[in-house]
């Protein structure tokens, strides 16, 4: 499954997809959650928070404008 079939897939709220790239993309977006909240479980809250607003928002998410990577980085930071 290609990145786009994937959020597609999330955008329709599939599990499958939603778990695939959590996955994907948890380990980067914990340690980015890290960088700002050094306390263990501030840092897991945030990741947990985060996703939660990713699936919220994939919508939004333009392709032509740049990678998912970074606008969920985006998304981790300002949250």
């Amino acid at each position: 499954m290609n990145e786009a079939q994937i959020i597609a897939d999330c955008i329709r709220k599939k599990p499958k997809a939603q778990e695939i790239l959590f996955k994907e993309y948890a380990p980067y977006i914990y340690t980015v959650c890290r960088r700002y909240e050094t306390i263990e479980y501030l840092a897991d809250d945030c990741l947990q928070d985060v996703f939660i607003k990713i699936f919220e928002k994939l919508n939004q998410f333009d392709a032509q404008k740049g990678k998912l990577k970074n606008w969920m980085t985006r998304l981790t930071i300002n949250h």
